[in-house]
């Protein structure tokens, strides 16, 4: 168990940089079905943040690392490029 003002002192670090820029950080947890409250949504990004899974910008750094930490399932996880949304 993790006490109030522990929470709190960690979360305070980070609290600025996931409003800021945790956009996709956050899309990836509602997309692998964790849709907790916002509260759950900031204590799984500072967590994250702290271990140095997301840098200090809330930025994922590793996606496939990010999404087992948070689920316990292995993920592969590619980018493509695109240029153009239009379906031929």
């Amino acid at each position: 168990m993790i006490y109030p003002q522990t929470f709190a002192s960690e979360v305070a670090k980070n609290i600025d940089a996931i409003g800021k820029y945790g956009c996709l950080a956050m899309c990836y947890l509602y997309c692998v079905g964790i849709r907790g409250s916002e509260t759950e949504y900031i204590r799984i990004l500072s967590d994250c943040m702290n271990k140095g899974l997301l840098d200090n910008e809330c930025t994922v750094l590793n996606a496939s690392k990010f999404l087992e930490y948070v689920t316990g399932k292995r993920y592969d996880v590619t980018k493509e490029q695109f240029n153009d949304l239009k379906k031929d």
